[in-house]
């Protein structure tokens, strides 16, 4: 949800993965690669929290996040409740 917060902020946020190795990471999927390029310009070095929780953007390898379910960790956006398609990435990771 933190994640969500920030980045709709700047874009509109279709899919969000969170994963939880080695620290946490987030893989972030956007409208559009224009959306995810302003999202990396405002926001890469920037804090989640008052002097802490840095995030470091990149643009990640793949096109599309697949999310099976929402839940704590994964949030697709893009599925309405009956499971139909209502309609580019950045990943966060704490520094």
């Amino acid at each position: 949800e933190v994640i969500h917060k920030i980045c709709s902020f700047v874009g509109k946020v279709l899919r969000i993965i969170i994963v939880r190795k080695r620290g946490v990471q987030a893989l972030v999927e956007f409208d559009s690669p224009e959306t995810a390029s302003k999202v990396k310009v405002e926001l890469n070095g920037a804090d989640i929290y008052s002097g802490c929780c840095t995030l470091k953007i990149e643009f990640a390898k793949i096109n599309r996040l697949i999310v099976r379910g929402n839940d704590q960790d994964n949030l697709d956006l893009t599925v309405d409740e009956t499971g139909r398609l209502m309609f580019y990435f950045v990943t966060l990771s704490r520094v």
